[in-house]
């Protein structure tokens, strides 16, 4: 019977758990697509479930944006982003990493996802910070499309690593050259506002 009660519990939990996921994620898309329906052309970078959501479901509403982007190495999130949106009928502009950030001139927003958010940082892909500093100096809004259930609390933060990859995924060892390749960093978030603080 005590077997019994506990698996139901679990059940209960995993069940409201899976409800708050879904009622958030419905939030934010909401959210976004309100405020996106206004923007031309939209810069995003590397690869977020998220953004892709919104984006498809701006097309699927009939908004008509165009989308830059660029390969995100090396792993090439970027250029996985870019076939999927590019199936659904977005059109897409797909750049190397450094072109990207002359192209912020040519946009109306930047938008980005996030894999968890930390005190005042999120956690991205690598480069994120560089895009967003360079649309702030262009005066351009960025806007953060990621659930608020990526909030961790501040004390959690030493338990969180930013990982790197292999070095033989850049270049093979070479005598006197040392590889570095981070997957992901730290970006204030005074460079970009949160979807769920905007108004419409």
């Amino acid at each position: 019977v005590e077997r019994s009660i506990k698996a139901q519990s679990f059940r209960e939990i995993v069940h409201a758990y899976r409800k708050l996921v879904k009622e958030e994620e419905d939030y934010i898309k909401r959210k976004s697509l309100e405020v996106l329906r206004h923007y031309k052309k939209i810069l995003t970078y590397s690869r977020s479930s998220q953004v892709i959501q919104v984006l498809n479901a701006l097309r699927f509403r009939g908004s008509d944006f165009e989308i830059f982007i660029s390969e995100a190495r090396p792993s090439m999130e970027g250029i996985k982003t870019a076939l999927e949106l590019a199936s659904s009928g977005i059109k897409v502009h797909l750049f190397t990493d450094i072109v990207l950030l002359d192209k912020i001139s040519y946009v109306d927003v930047v938008v980005t996802g996030a894999d968890a958010i930390i005190g005042q940082y999120f956690v991205n892909k690598v480069g994120t910070k560089i895009i967003l500093e360079e649309a702030k100096r262009r005066n351009k809004p960025a806007i953060l499309i990621a659930s608020r259930l990526k909030i961790l609390n501040k004390n959690m933060e030493k338990f969180f690593k930013l990982t790197s990859g292999e070095p033989e995924e850049i270049l093979f060892p070479r005598k006197g050259i040392k590889v570095y390749n981070p997957y992901f960093e730290k970006i204030p978030l005074s460079l970009i506002l949160p979807i769920w603080a905007l108004t419409e």
